[in-house]
């Protein structure tokens, strides 16, 4: 991206901090430092009808869509609660479901106070790999259809295209809801992000610097951090429970007040892509200019050594997986436990009801 260091050395509005920089394909953005990034509206099962073997179930398939990313992803989760406009038109096919309708709309209607809703989002980020890592693999593999000389941003673009596609067909498989946003709807949902007002944004012609362009309202800084006119504070987490349980945040989506939580999952390794990239770059430089064995030798040892801490944290990264995979099947041990401890109490002595004719 173009360096505007040499305009203005410091970040003194919102837009400068903001990562956002085009939109370079049908709902994907391209983020100013190179990663790509597309945002997934979707809904989970009803949690008042959906019994605890089918949520452990769900649980799991999730479980395994997220361990297929491995480095340089990052996922955001984001529950958003917001005041309801209006009350939805819907088509009915028959009588009873209307009528069924009907009398909720005109609960809805009748209702003095505020209705809210509950919209929730899965953000995508996946930073490519280096140059001189991509440069390495090129040169280990031989491929016909690869670019000979430069490196081809489409490339990674398809891929991550691809990948992000096959996560969605994975989450429909357990969501009832899933989808991708398109343009209109992905600058809608990160203004929404950054500004008080709610309203839809229309893609430009040109859709480029995205980040002065959603930017319409000040950010305050200091102890009492203000975005506009609203005042922002921030909650921390001192302690987590020492076991959890599927829709154990559903209390939140009663509540009569706006709000927005994110979770974001790997975020770590995405983060850390950026850190050893310049690391990787100056070793390199390093082993292209080295004088002697010894020097070469030492440029050796450290490409090794950041081979091996990335190895780390993919070993990190999967233990967290398995460890939730074993949570999990732990969970479905103790809900078959539990079942059959039912059924034992309900037999009793083991004699049956017999009917009297």
């Amino acid at each position: 991206m173009l360096n505007l260091a040499e305009y203005r050395p410091r970040a003194d509005r919102l837009a400068d901090h903001l990562p956002w920089a085009a939109l370079v394909a049908p709902g994907i953005v391209l983020n100013k430092d190179g990663s790509f990034q597309r945002s997934i509206a979707f809904r989970g099962p009803d949690l008042d009808s959906a019994t605890e073997a089918e949520l452990v179930a769900a649980c799991a398939r999730a479980n395994n869509m997220l361990r297929r990313f491995g480095s340089g992803w990052a996922l955001f989760f984001e529950a958003e609660r917001v005041a309801a406009a209006g009350y939805p038109e819907c088509l009915f096919p028959d009588a009873a479901s209307w009528l069924v309708d009907a009398e909720r709309r005109a609960a809805f209607d009748d209702s003095e106070r505020q209705h809210f809703e509950s919209l929730f989002h899965l953000t995508l980020v996946w930073m490519p790999p280096i140059d001189q890592a991509d440069s390495a693999g090129r040169a280990l593999i031989d491929r016909p259809d690869a670019r000979k000389g430069a490196r081809d941003w489409r490339e990674a673009l398809a891929r991550f295209d691809a990948e992000s596609l096959r996560a969605i067909d994975l989450m429909a498989g357990f969501m009832p809801e899933v989808r991708p946003l398109d343009d209109s709807e992905t600058l809608t949902y990160l203004h929404r992000a950054i500004s008080p007002h709610r309203h839809r944004v229309r893609v430009p012609a040109t859709p480029m610097y995205l980040d002065a362009l959603l930017a319409d309202t000040p950010l305050t800084g200091g102890l009492e951090p203000m975005l506009g006119d609203d005042y922002l504070r921030t909650l921390t987490i001192l302690g987590f429970p020492s076991i959890s349980r599927p829709g154990i945040f559903d209390s939140l989506n009663s509540q009569d007040f706006a709000y927005r939580r994110t979770l974001a999952v790997q975020s770590r390794i995405a983060a850390d892509v950026k850190e050893d990239a310049a690391v990787l770059a100056e070793v390199a430089a390093r082993s292209s200019g080295a004088e002697g064995s010894l020097q070469a030798q030492q440029a050796t040892n450290q490409l090794l050594a950041l081979a091996a801490k990335q190895q780390m944290q993919l070993q990190q990264m999967m233990a967290a997986a398995y460890e939730a995979d074993m949570i999990d099947r732990a969970r479905a041990a103790q809900s078959a436990s539990e079942a059959r401890e039912r059924t034992r109490r309900f037999l009793g002595d083991g004699k049956a009801y017999t009917p009297i004719r």
